[in-house]
């Protein structure tokens, strides 16, 4: 009996060296010879001999990988491979698919097992502010312009047809909408995308990027606390102190 299957994690992932050393021992359960393959943001392929050459790669700059596929094989016949990339944006979703596995086992048994066992990797590799960085800037944004692009397009319906005041509104919405998208397209990918990755290789230096982004995560979030407390705080002064005093 063979039984191929392949599943999704859709989570952002820190993979330290730990976390591929973790893997390649989980990888050697079932198959006897690991392999690594990479791409870098300059979309150069690497393929390393080893887990310790894959480890001891400076991934710097544009040397930096962008995706890393681990494949686990018996002999000719491919048992089990992860791919690490982050697949493209969805809209409302920041994260699409940041790994994709496929398998190949003999026994239920096997493939029940295999599946666990990769699975609990990925849980345990799962960044912490992937719940911050799904809900993201470009999506919500979306949402709202859309919602106010329609209102406003159904007011020029309705309005009066005599004047072009209307249709001058809505042409000037559609541009101020557009442009706004592209800005919050732009501040997604050379922002966001630094600050919440989908997928960091936490080894050489990328380690250190990664260690710059938790302390930009924490002052944006110290940031944004402060900012709701003061509000609030504002807020109460400005409603609730001059009741009391009149």
């Amino acid at each position: 009996m063979r039984l191929n299957g392949r599943f999704k994690y859709e989570k952002a992932l820190v993979l330290t060296p730990e976390r591929i050393r973790e893997l390649e021992n989980i990888f050697l359960r079932f198959s006897k010879d690991i392999f690594y393959e990479a791409t870098t943001v300059s979309d150069t392929e690497i393929i390393f001999s080893s887990v310790d050459e894959l480890l001891e790669y400076d991934n710097y700059y544009n040397r930096r990988i962008k995706s890393l596929t681990v494949t686990g094989k018996d002999g000719f016949d491919e048992i089990v491979s992860c791919i690490f990339e982050a697949d493209g944006l969805e809209v409302f979703l920041g994260y699409s698919k940041t790994c994709i596995c496929r398998y190949t086992t003999s026994t239920v048994e096997t493939e029940k097992s295999l599946k666990d066992n990769i699975l609990e990797f990925l849980k345990k590799s799962t960044a912490q502010y992937w719940l911050i960085g799904k809900i993201r800037i470009f999506g919500i944004m979306t949402f709202v312009s859309g919602i106010a692009l329609g209102y406003i397009g159904l007011a020029g319906v309705h309005s009066n047809s005599e004047t072009n005041v209307p249709v001058i509104v809505f042409l000037g919405t559609i541009i101020i909408v557009c442009a706004l998208l592209s800005l919050i397209i732009l501040i997604d990918r050379h922002g966001l995308k630094k600050v919440f990755p989908a997928v960091t290789f936490a080894w050489g230096e990328e380690a250190r990027n990664y260690e710059k982004s938790e302390r930009t995560r924490h002052n944006l979030f110290w940031a944004v606390l402060v900012a709701i407390i003061v509000g609030i705080v504002a807020a109460f002064i400005k409603d609730v102190i001059p009741l009391s005093l009149g």
